[in-house]
């Protein structure tokens, strides 16, 4: 009688491979929760800035600088539409935002990006 005692060459691959798909999965989740983590301080930023704007009764300039950067901001304009820009910092800003912008309308708090996936931002955010 005989016993077989290693692995084949087929089942190692096998296993190698779904070992592979894994790692892939995990890192892509892992890497959509740092870019959504990092955009949640622009979110928070979001509703301090619009009710501050509403309440100084101020108005919508084109480009005018209105706040300065904080970990993952480098700048926040507002802009003629009403909308506040926030810029997202070159460094130490995960790839998938690194330089983008995502704005706010003053009013209505809707959210808008022309440059930054949809499945990094909330279902009600219109994004690229």
């Amino acid at each position: 009688m005989m016993y077989q005692k290693a692995f084949t060459l087929i089942e190692g691959l096998i296993v190698t491979i779904i070992v592979a798909i894994l790692a892939t999965m995990a890192f892509m989740s892992y890497q959509g929760y740092i870019v959504r983590s990092q955009l949640a301080d622009v979110f928070q930023q979001a509703g301090v800035y619009r009710s501050h704007f509403i309440a100084s009764d101020q108005q919508c300039d084109a480009g005018r600088q209105i706040g300065g950067g904080s970990q993952y901001i480098e700048k926040v304009i507002i802009n003629a539409a009403c909308r506040i820009e926030f810029k997202m910092r070159q460094q130490g800003v995960d790839a998938a935002i690194r330089g983008k912008s995502i704005a706010f309308d003053v009013y209505s708090g809707k959210c808008y990006s022309t440059n930054i996936q949809q499945r990094y931002l909330p279902n009600d955010c219109q994004g690229q």
